[in-house]
């Protein structure tokens, strides 16, 4: 009877493998018997992983461990990503196929498959934005049919979180430094500067939004915190005389989280400020960055007396006293993330995997220094790409900068200044090295935080 039952299954699956072939011979399909047999019985299968009945879809999963193709992997592993009930015998089929065992963390699985480079299965990118709607209706409003030459479709995945859920903040309401009282000296903000005009955006309220699209004097940009990599970025989003604004797509990609812009609904990397899909000429398109600096509130209004604030009454009703459900500032220092509903959380698991560094990229190479480490040299003086350049640690005031150096080698002699191996003085300013015996400056340099396997997925090559 158990051979009846197993072969009984197994004509309902080759029923609807014939019915697809046979959709695809009257469409004109020039491929061979034996391929089309193989591929067609792979698409059927993974069609039938989004299938609502629990019972088609779970034979359908133990079907792909049994007949061991590893095109099968990426579509298994995007099941387990969004949290599917069957994850345990999502388990066994992966590691029947790969001989390999990462429980059930799709993390691992993800990175695992991203270093091997395998093949997906013919028509993924249907299944992938199924998959994708199914978990959330609005991500229907994406398109994934032009992408950026890098782009891996494979490293695209549910947050956990549906489209929107952080709001951005759009045209921020800014105050003055004497209006504050929402903020402890301790507390930490990120800065922008611009000339002589400077704002502060308190991270307790960007925890919330992770995304703020404001002005600074003429200059619009974009400015966002990801929970996953733990990245801090400011982009200027003027392009080709329009300004580009940008929202919480509640999809993440390769450790980041994927912002769209509210303009065209085009997917970008957030941490990068790459645009992952969009019309030829604008996917692979990069925004330029811009300085932010994370520091705390009581160090940034002592350097910046006139600095605006973003105000506490954003318009949303928030508690931005409380904890996000985005960033656990707390819990961060665990090394057991729980998983609570079965329910992805990136934020969490990408923690307690890996450290933070302190990211540079500089004509074509690749740098990461583990935030521990600054902290207590304060200062490198390094090359990177042909390019002479200083990382700075400031104590106090927690922040790090990275300036052009040329032939100059830096020492600290202050939180904010420094010496040359002339014994000249060097003022830190949020967008220069600034000499004090001459008109001499250095330029500041664009770096970032992050986890380093974030800064990895992006930067496979990264000393």
């Amino acid at each position: 009877m158990k051979t009846l039952h197993f072969n009984f299954k197994r004509l309902l699956v080759l029923f609807v493998l014939i019915s697809v072939a046979l959709l695809d011979i009257f469409r004109g399909s020039a491929y061979s018997q034996e391929q089309l047999t193989a591929d067609q019985y792979l698409r059927a299968l993974a069609g039938n992983l989004t299938h609502p009945n629990k019972r088609i879809k779970e034979e359908a999963v133990k079907e792909l461990g049994r007949i061991h193709d590893a095109k099968a992997i990426p579509v298994l592993i995007d099941l387990l990503a969004t949290g599917d009930s069957l994850s345990g015998e999502i388990v066994q089929s992966l590691k029947a196929i790969s001989k390999k065992d990462f429980g059930e963390n799709w993390l691992d699985w993800s990175e695992w498959a991203r270093s091997l480079d395998i093949e997906p299965l013919a028509e993924y990118e249907t299944f992938k934005k199924e998959l994708l709607i199914k978990a959330d209706p609005a991500f229907a409003a994406f398109s994934l049919e032009e992408k950026a030459k890098d782009f891996r479709l494979q490293d695209l995945f549910w947050s956990g979180e549906p489209k929107d859920a952080a709001p951005a903040i759009n045209s921020p309401a800014m105050i003055e430094k004497r209006k504050v009282t929402f903020l402890k000296d301790e507390d930490v903000i990120y800065g922008i500067a611009e000339g002589d005009k400077a704002q502060a955006y308190p991270e307790k309220i960007l925890d919330w939004h992770l995304i703020v699209n404001g002005t600074i004097g003429l200059k619009s940009f974009a400015l966002i915190t990801c929970p996953y990599s733990k990245t801090v970025n400011a982009y200027a989003t003027e392009r080709q005389s329009k300004v580009t604004t940008f929202g919480f797509s509640g999809l993440a990609y390769q450790n980041t989280f994927v912002m769209y812009d509210h303009q065209t609904g085009n997917l970008w990397n957030a941490a990068r400020g790459q645009a992952l899909t969009g019309k030829p000429g604008v996917a692979g398109e990069m925004l330029t960055p811009l300085n932010v600096t994370k520091m705390t509130w009581k160090a940034w209004k002592n350097r910046h007396p006139e600095t605006f604030v973003l105000d506490i009454n954003t318009g949303y009703s928030k508690d931005y006293e409380k904890t996000s459900p985005f960033f656990d500032r707390e819990e961060e220092l665990q090394t057991d993330p729980p998983s609570e509903n079965n329910k992805p959380d990136l934020a969490k698991e990408n923690f307690a995997r890996n450290p933070l560094v302190y990211g540079i990229y500089l004509n074509g190479r690749a740098k990461a220094y583990p935030i521990k480490e600054l902290q207590e040299k304060g200062i490198v003086n390094d090359a990177l790409g042909g390019v002479n350049f200083v990382l700075l640690y400031t104590g106090e005031a927690e922040a790090v900068y990275a300036f052009l150096r040329d032939a100059h080698v830096f020492r600290h002699v202050g939180e904010f200044a420094l010496k040359d191996q002339q014994n000249n003085f060097w003022e830190i300013q949020e967008s220069e090295l600034k000499s004090s015996s001459s008109d001499e400056t250095l330029k500041r340099i664009p770096g970032q935080p992050a986890l380093l396997t974030a800064w990895l997925a992006w930067f496979p090559e990264s000393e």
